[in-house]
């Protein structure tokens, strides 16, 4: 595992040269870590970035995002040096909404266009409902987590990893519970994700964020409550991990049409790469 783009990125597997990067952002709470296992399930070709947000893992002594609008902004800017091969972004719970935000900036300020946004885990945030929880009481906000069903929940029954866990729990929470969504669009398709019994998720709200993108949508469903991706990460990946071998052959396909038609001296144009990431 290798850092780069400051502390913000770390990179997996042993791919030098990727076809193309699967950026994801964790949940409330979240760390890099979560997603330790998911580079054995993506093609060679295909490199892992996990993002890892202030005050927490490795950037424990950095302060917490004020806002979940600077959050993105930083995660935008760290995110540039990884901007010469084709992204896709995975988010999960308040993850979901980080990676729209940054996909949303990138392509406002770069014209780089993520070839494809996985979004799992929330609703679309104009049909989010109101919550409060960074404000509530220590017992009422673990209860939540453990409601939420996060295998690793339990370790907030010991009291110096709960020291740890609280101010970045409730630092997160207000993020998102702070958060006033925009109606802006993303220009790369939407696939959205939730667990069937996630009774945070209601399937019309999460198909909702096919109102957030002028590009293709797709709404699928797992066994399992909030984090179902726990039990289903070898189906999750499968399932990611095709749409993105059909996008990057398309690319391919567009580029070398493109090659074909261009005057001799010109670089041909393939949507979703730089829109995306160009090499």
């Amino acid at each position: 595992m290798t850092h780069t783009g400051g502390t913000w990125y770390q990179k997996h597997g042993k791919t030098t040269d990727p076809e193309l990067r699967l950026v994801c952002f964790a949940h409330a709470g979240g760390v890099p870590s979560f997603f330790n296992g998911w580079a054995r399930h993506l093609p060679a070709s295909m490199e892992l970035v996990t993002a890892c947000y202030p005050g927490r893992q490795g950037r424990f002594d950095e302060p917490f995002a004020e806002s979940l609008a600077e959050l993105a902004d930083q995660a935008t800017e760290a995110l540039r040096p990884y901007t010469g091969t084709p992204l896709a972004f995975f988010g999960h719970s308040m993850g979901a909404v980080v990676a729209h935000e940054v996909a949303l900036r990138l392509d406002a300020r770069y014209g780089v266009r993520p070839v494809r946004l996985f979004l799992s885990g929330h609703p679309a945030p104009h049909r989010a409902p109101a919550s409060n929880l960074h404000r509530e009481d220590t017992g009422t906000l673990v209860a939540e987590i453990k409601r939420l069903g996060l295998s690793s929940a339990d370790a907030m029954d010991h009291p110096e990893l709960l020291e740890l866990a609280l101010p970045m729990l409730r630092s997160d929470f207000r993020l998102i519970e702070t958060y006033s969504p925009g109606s802006a669009k993303v220009r790369s398709p939407i696939v959205a994700y939730a667990g069937d019994q996630d009774q945070d998720c209601r399937p019309d709200a999460v198909a909702a964020w096919s109102e957030l993108t002028t590009a293709g949508f797709e709404y699928r469903a797992f066994p399992g409550g909030h984090f179902y991706l726990e039990a289903c990460e070898a189906d999750l990946l499968l399932h990611m991990a095709g749409h993105l071998r059909d996008d990057l052959r398309l690319a391919r396909v567009v580029r070398a049409a493109g090659a074909r038609r261009q005057p001799a001296g010109t670089a041909p144009h393939a949507p979703g790469l730089r829109a995306g990431g160009a090499r």
